[in-house]
């Protein structure tokens, strides 16, 4: 085993936007596991994170281009944690288009958006 987490601490103290997710199915690398894993991270702002609401997570449809909910979210600075609905392990296997908005909040937006955001 790989320990990742001086290199996800890194990330975070040079103020460059992580995003963590895990799909709610993943028996392996579940949300609740990488929750608990995400409490060895030593960043500053670890309690102002927990301390954030979750917010629902919006992707547009491939198929007709309408607004679904497709996660939740916790976001506090540079540092994203999403849950992704009906999805296991591989992510981007079952959830493409929700993939492709994530990424693109993350590399545009420097983080995900509230559903809130979205509706106007």
């Amino acid at each position: 085993m790989i320990r990742y987490v001086d290199q996800h601490q890194k990330i975070l103290d040079n103020n460059i936007t992580l995003l963590i997710f895990a799909g709610n199915f993943d028996g392996r690398d579940g949300p609740y596991g990488i929750q608990e894993w995400m409490k060895s991270l030593k960043w500053g702002h670890m309690s102002d994170f927990h301390s954030q609401p979750v917010q629902y997570y919006k992707y547009l449809s491939d198929d007709d281009g309408s607004l679904l909910i497709g996660g939740n979210f916790k976001r506090y600075k540079n540092l994203n944690f999403l849950t992704v609905y009906a999805a296991g392990h591989m992510v981007p296997a079952t959830q493409l288009a929700l993939s492709r908005r994530m990424l693109s909040n993350i590399i545009n937006d420097d983080g995900l958006e509230p559903l809130q955001a979205f509706i106007k």
